[in-house]
């Protein structure tokens, strides 16, 4: 709260924002730190396909955790803490050793849907709270934010208290820009694409994990398909 607060006075603008220094799993921890406050900041949950995570964190392990020993050591330890027997048993199945690097950031990509169920732990206390600093403004999908112009525009009317209007000139500069973050360059597009591309052992751990942190529903509720499950 201070460094926005700051930010905005040395700022000549009118609104401040950023995206991912807080995840909703991070609100009630910062509520109880920080307590009443006589302003709020509006915020809203930036969602994504869990299949889309996971292959994009899949992506993002393999360059990552060859230079990074500390996230490596860290997602280890998750996948030891979170579903061990999943891990064992899907690789037992598939007679592949789990520790082998590939795999190790394949699991590893699936252990973080714990965080996306931290995620919706949270959700109610951030959202019915009346006392904290967060303005709670709902979900907004990833999917249509980055691909669809009206949605984006909406995100910064629905956050700005309908002052801040994109109009046509700023919105084609910003979708003008290219694709940034990409952590998985040779994944196909559309979810069901991934599914497809995935190994059999793949999709059984990701099933598994989907089903241990029992996000299937959840996210269905916010419109995202899983009938791909299905296939085989």
């Amino acid at each position: 709260m201070d460094t926005y607060a700051d930010f905005s006075k040395d700022q000549q603008t009118e609104f401040v924002g950023s995206v991912h220094s807080y995840r909703l799993r991070d609100l009630p921890a910062q509520t109880r730190l920080i307590g009443q406050t006589e302003t709020t900041i509006p915020v809203v949950n930036l969602v994504r396909h869990p299949l889309d995570l996971v292959v994009s964190g899949y992506g993002q392990f393999k360059d990552l955790f060859p230079i990074d020993l500390n996230e490596f050591s860290w997602t280890l330890r998750k996948i030891v803490d979170q579903g061990l027997d999943i891990a064992e048993t899907v690789c037992k199945r598939h007679s592949i050793n789990p520790g082998d690097f590939d795999t190790v950031c394949f699991l590893g990509a699936c252990v973080v849907l714990g965080s996306l169920r931290m995620d919706l732990d949270a959700l109610n206390e951030v959202s019915e709270s009346d006392t904290g600093p967060w303005d709670y403004r709902g979900i907004v999908r990833m999917e249509e934010v980055t691909r669809d112009r009206k949605t984006y525009a909406e995100l910064l009317d629905r956050l700005s208290n309908h002052k801040l209007q994109a109009d046509t000139e700023y919105l084609e500069s910003v979708f003008e820009e290219k694709r940034v973050n990409v952590h998985n360059r040779s994944a196909p597009e559309g979810t069901a694409a991934r599914w497809q591309a995935l190994q059999p052992w793949q999709r059984e751990a990701f099933k598994a994990y989907l089903a241990l942190f029992q996000l299937q529903s959840a996210y269905e509720s916010n419109g995202y398909d899983f009938s791909f499950l299905e296939e085989t």
